[in-house]
């Protein structure tokens, strides 16, 4: 049988349509220049809380309230005293000193000017604090000093001392919300500006890594976002961009003000905010807030230090009970 031949195909033609996308490129130009201008705008609104309101407001509060912010500087200053003063204590207890009321004993010799301050060397464990980690340590030593004054061995209960108040205080602290953010926002600027990674840097980006790594020390989220929305969203001639490069613009443009936005929504929260700009019934208003606001964190630096205090008269009732048994002992063998 014979095969049959295929067809041939036809001569096929192909045609170039050209689409004009001029009108889709300007309206996208549009929205990310309408965009950018409200960016701006925001960051005008937050670096004017930041430079003007902040220090307009901080004048009047030291000119209105200097008596009671003069006491709770003194509050704070007792404290930090007495937390300095278990710190010390501690540090004794560390290096060789394990009875408690010795060791505050010395720590107070030592914060008096009576003795020098040793050459400790240096330490991993944390210090005490005002909060649950000072807790832990108030109570780890009133344990050892009960167990003291019933003839236990302390040095042999450390392990199940540590276990108890484990299970007391299982919770672990956490990083604040803020620090975490500020980490993630100077994580990103470095990924972008550092000389290491990006190669040299200009004179502008030279400045705005400078006043990155001050405002991650000091833990301004504020600035951190602001130099991360000039960093994220340079002023990049726009005709030049393809319809799908203006897209990821406006994207990220609009991720920045959102973000601007719930900061600007939380800083409203503030006493300093828009404080330049108050009429004198607004003033008065504030005023009061304040007021509310400082006699609030008196009451709890007070209840704070009463907590302080409370340990420190426990510690020296300690302190007196070791100085009859052992310094009165040492006057009696003396006497023969």
């Amino acid at each position: 049988m014979r095969r049959r031949s295929r067809p041939k195909p036809k001569g096929q033609s192909r045609s170039i349509i050209v689409v004009d996308n001029e009108p889709i490129r300007r309206q996208y130009r549009q929205q990310l220049d309408r965009a950018r201008v409200d960016l701006r705008k925001l960051e005008s609104e937050l670096e004017r809380f930041k430079g003007i309101d902040t220090n307009s407001f901080k004048s009047w509060l030291h000119a209105t309230f200097p008596v009671r912010l003069s006491r709770i500087r003194e509050l704070h200053e007792e404290g930090a005293r007495l937390i300095n003063r278990l710190n010390l204590m501690r540090l004794f207890q560390q290096h060789g000193v394990k009875a408690p009321g010795q060791a505050y004993r010395r720590a107070v010799r030592v914060e008096s000017g009576e003795d020098t301050m040793p050459d400790f060397p240096p330490s991993e464990t944390p210090e005490w604090t005002s909060g649950r980690d000072g807790e832990r340590e108030i109570l780890r030593t009133a344990m050892k000093g009960l167990a003291e004054d019933l003839g236990i061995d302390t040095d042999s209960m450390d392990d199940e001392l540590d276990a108890m108040l484990d299970e007391e205080f299982a919770e672990k602290r956490e990083r604040t919300p803020d620090r975490r953010e500020c980490q993630s926002i100077y994580r990103q600027i470095a990924l972008r500006l550092h000389p290491d990674r990006g190669g040299t840097m200009t004179e502008p980006e030279a400045q705005i890594w400078y006043r990155a790594q001050e405002a991650y020390a000091a833990g301004d989220v504020l600035t951190l976002k602001q130099l991360w929305s000039h960093i994220a969203n340079p002023d990049e001639n726009v005709s030049g961009l393809s319809c799908g490069e203006m897209i990821s613009s406006l994207i990220e443009t609009q991720a920045q003000m959102e973000a601007l936005r719930v900061l600007r929504n939380s800083l409203k929260r503030e006493p300093a905010c828009n404080f330049s700009r108050l009429t004198n019934k607004q003033l008065r208003s504030r005023q009061v807030r304040v007021e509310k606001d400082l006699a609030a964190q008196e009451e709890s630096i007070r209840q704070e230090l009463d907590h302080l205090r409370v340990e420190c008269r426990r510690l020296s009732a300690w302190q007196q009970r070791w100085e009859s048994k052992h310094l009165g002992a040492a006057e009696q063998i003396n006497l023969f």
